[in-house]
């Protein structure tokens, strides 16, 4: 993975694999790394503190909301949509959004299901020199704690 830094926290079943056309369930721990000396890493979003694991497709890009967006911004901008049910696999969130995160996207394929990872995504595999505020400045660089617990094929089969 170009540009990514990857530590495997937990090795998966090392057998089923999600594609970039398949929707995943994933736990995600986002911080983003201090950009001043002195300053401390902040948890931007993490969903298993939550207990409510994010869903999407792999290719259509996420947005990591919780503590970046209420609900009211991410709906009415005309480039982000969200959809919230309780009725999802694990009590997911579905995001589906014109503002991808790269490094998520690129490590998720390379994960087996249960697999857990820690990714450190430089700038332009986050949210690049345009950052995302109001709460992520540009050129950040973000550490992604990943649990892969389910997917399904694009064809429904469930993993």
């Amino acid at each position: 993975m170009t540009g990514l830094e990857t530590k495997v926290l937990y090795k998966g079943n090392d057998e089923d694999f999600p594609d970039e056309d398949d929707m995943v369930t994933i736990h995600v721990k986002m911080t983003m790394v201090a950009q001043k000396e002195g300053e401390k890493n902040e948890v931007l979003e993490n969903s298993r503190k939550r207990r409510r694991p994010f869903r999407f497709k792999v290719s259509g890009g996420a947005v990591i909301p919780g503590k970046i967006f209420s609900k009211r911004s991410i709906s009415s901008s005309p480039k982000q949509t969200v959809s919230d049910s309780s009725s999802r696999p694990h009590g997911a969130l579905i995001f589906y959004c014109a503002l991808p995160l790269p490094g998520l996207a690129l490590s998720i394929p390379k994960m087996s299901l249960g697999t857990s990872i820690r990714v450190t995504c430089p700038p332009e595999l986050a949210y690049g020199d345009q950052g995302l505020p109001p709460k992520v400045p540009p050129n950040t660089t973000l550490i992604l704690d990943i649990e892969l617990l389910s997917f399904q094929a694009a064809g429904g089969v469930d993993a």
